[in-house]
């Protein structure tokens, strides 16, 4: 009978979907391959390159675990040619197809992980390379008086594996989406401009923290309302209102200055359309005077990923210092302050000078002073 067929194949197929949004049905699902397999430990690893933060390590017997801090290295299945052969054809392996019996019994791995463990010595699944950094280990593992996995294992496995690796490929699409959610967000709360998405109802359908804070009270509002803005008076309101219509019939874009009640300075305004978001959409970047011109440098750690030594090197280099003057004023060496710069462009990908502070200018606002009308 195949094992897929009936309530047993249906739930670890489920259990896989299932970790795409709650990894903890890796480990669910690790104890159920157990189960269904008759093994003696069933295990789901994956490892994400550049983002350990997103492994996962399940087993069926969790005390086993030290496997990745002792053991992975000896392990004969993660032997470069072997991990290319199951990744070419991405189906469950039999271990003896891989390497025979005398080989495994001789080698240390077995000896020192696999022997100690209650002589687990057969194995069903593979180790798969699914592209992007991303690795996973899968299998079943049952004792050597057991008897070997057959053909009818194998094949049910690979169901198995091919629903496995392709929730894995779901789960890091999804952890990349959130990823980047969270950084776009971060960016939108450290610019220095605020910044607000109306559509073509003016419905406030995104802002950032320093609009929240801008619109004194009225953020929670869905409808955008140019009093939330304390104006000074009924012809500044009607001042941007216009612009607002008169971007939204021709594009292009609209700037201004409006005064607002006594003791508030005068605000600057840049509208432009919002790109790919719907007829009538548009962007409104809104300066106070008294707002910092640059981004601090906590928030160039925050978005850039720096330390506090390459951002406070960036944040001058942004500023137009140049870097002896940095040098100076932070106390350290010319060949530090080029050292962090180094470091710095390889972080941000780039290979020039100009290139980085041109890059760290995108996180800078939108406007830093429009032209008055």
């Amino acid at each position: 009978m195949d094992a897929m067929q009936g309530k047993g194949g249906s739930e670890l197929i489920e259990l896989a979907y299932a970790a795409i949004e709650d990894t903890r049905c890796w480990q669910l699902l690790a104890a159920a391959l157990a189960r269904r397999y008759d093994a003696g430990q069933a295990v789901v690893l994956l490892r994400r390159q550049g983002n350990p933060a997103a492994d996962v390590a399940a087993w069926a017997r969790p005390q086993d675990g030290s496997y990745l801090a002792h053991y992975q290295a000896l392990d004969p299945f993660l032997e470069p040619a072997l991990v290319e052969q199951m990744s070419r054809q991405p189906r469950a392996w039999l271990s003896q197809q891989l390497i025979d019996e005398r080989e495994l019994r001789g080698s240390v791995f077995y000896n020192e992980f696999l022997r100690p463990r209650g002589n687990l010595f057969w194995g069903c699944g593979g180790n798969y390379v699914l592209g992007a950094g991303l690795r996973l280990q899968i299998g079943v593992l049952r004792d050597k008086a057991l008897g070997q996995f057959d053909e009818a294992d194998r094949s049910s496995m690979d169901e198995i594996v091919r629903h496995a690796q392709r929730a894995a490929g779901l789960a890091r699409r999804l952890d990349d989406l959130q990823l980047e959610a969270r950084y776009q967000a971060a960016v939108q709360d450290n610019l220095l401009d605020a910044v607000l998405a109306l559509d073509a109802a003016d419905r406030i359908v995104q802002r950032n923290a320093r609009a929240a804070a801008l619109l004194d009270g009225h953020a929670g509002d869905a409808r955008f309302s140019v009093r939330s803005l304390r104006l000074a008076g009924a012809a500044e309101q009607q001042r941007l209102h216009e612009a607002l219509a008169r971007v939204r019939a021709a594009g292009g874009g609209d700037s201004l200055r409006l005064l607002r009640a006594k003791p508030l300075p005068p605000l600057c305004v840049v509208i432009v359309p919002a790109a790919d978001a719907g007829a009538g959409c548009l962007l409104l970047f809104l300066r106070d005077p008294r707002w910092p011109q640059h981004l601090p440098d906590s928030a160039l750690c925050e978005l850039f990923q720096l330390t506090q030594a390459q951002a406070r090197v960036c944040a001058a280099l942004v500023r137009g210092e140049a870097a002896e003057t940095i040098a100076a004023d932070l106390g350290v060496a010319v060949n530090t302050v080029r050292s962090h710069i180094k470091l710095a462009m390889e972080r941000l990908g780039v290979n020039r000078q100009s290139e980085l502070v041109r890059h760290l200018g995108a996180a800078l606002p939108a406007l830093i002073a429009a032209a008055p009308r």
